[in-house]
């Protein structure tokens, strides 16, 4: 029997068994070893984001090819790969990555042949692989950060390069205190603004406050964490002249970069539960280990 971690609706996290899966003409099955429960999937725990019905949690996944498709051409079974769940467009109704054995369209599969990585630190360095539209809004622009996901340090990497000014919003944000120099930014001081303000909070407070009291009166660009535009509402934003972007994943080069940089404080803090020991409740990010 495999195991797998779901909300009904929100709430709680159940374990469940099941026995089997299917796998369509485009689709991957994956035995997984690790998966990285994101901001959104702490957003699907506290009721902040409610799926359709009983919905599997889990963002990114890495493991082992099982099966392919009769319609997929660019992966093989036996390979290592990562599987970018929250990519797909399925994830915000039922699909995740938090089970034993998980059944994804392969265009959010990539195989990975990094041997001098462990699975464990294949998921961290996917977690962070920013793709470069999003980091390009980082150059020479003020910027700000304010969330709990690691991908944060991917955005607080790179504005070290290549931004004028770097402002962090503290109490709301992963610890990158020892790894990041930046200003210290109060959620609710609203004397200063920014031409680009990253988010990656699962608490619709903390996003909504950072676009009414930190976005210029035109032209800042507001940087989210997948599936996190659901949590905006209109009050939210006191103007239409900003961007909405999103900030996707799966570029490895970047992920590498950055998780070199920071190896040390990544695995440090971010915690490893195994699958059945799962807490009813999730408040920051964590790796999740599978049997």
């Amino acid at each position: 029997m495999y195991k797998k971690a779901t909300v009904f609706f929100c709430g709680d996290i159940h374990i469940e068994k099941f026995s089997s899966v299917m796998i369509k003409k485009n689709e991957v099955a994956i035995k997984t070893s690790y998966t990285y429960f994101s901001t959104a999937d702490i957003a699907f725990n506290s009721c902040n984001l409610v799926a359709k019905d009983h919905k599997t949690l889990g963002s990114i996944s890495v493991g082992k090819i099982v099966d392919v498709g009769t319609e997929v051409k660019d992966l093989n079974e036996g390979s290592k790969a990562i599987a970018f769940v929250v990519q797909s467009p399925q994830y915000i109704y039922s699909l995740g990555g938090a089970q034993d054995v998980i059944v994804v369209e392969h265009n959010y599969v990539k195989a990975v042949k990094l041997t001098e990585y462990n699975d464990e630190e294949l998921l961290l360095l996917a977690a962070l692989s920013i793709d470069k539209e999003a980091i390009d809004y980082l150059k020479g622009k003020d910027v700000l950060l304010v969330g709990n996901d690691i991908a944060i340090l991917t955005f607080a990497y790179y504005a070290q390069k290549y931004s004028c000014k770097l402002g962090v919003i503290s109490k709301y944000t992963i610890n990158i205190s020892d790894v990041v120099k930046g200003d210290h930014v109060s959620l609710y001081d609203n004397s200063k603004s920014f031409d680009t303000i990253v988010i990656a909070s699962s608490d619709p407070v903390v996003v909504c406050s950072s676009l009414r009291n930190f976005v210029k009166e035109k032209g800042s660009k507001v940087i989210l964490y997948p599936h996190m535009h659901n949590l905006l509402r209109g009050r939210c934003i006191k103007n239409n002249e900003i961007s909405i972007k999103i900030a996707n994943l799966g570029n490895i080069e970047v992920g590498i970069e950055v998780f070199k940089a920071y190896r040390d404080n990544l695995l440090n803090q971010v915690k490893i539960v195994e699958l059945e020991h799962l807490p009813k409740q999730v408040a920051e990010p964590l790796i999740v280990k599978h049997c």
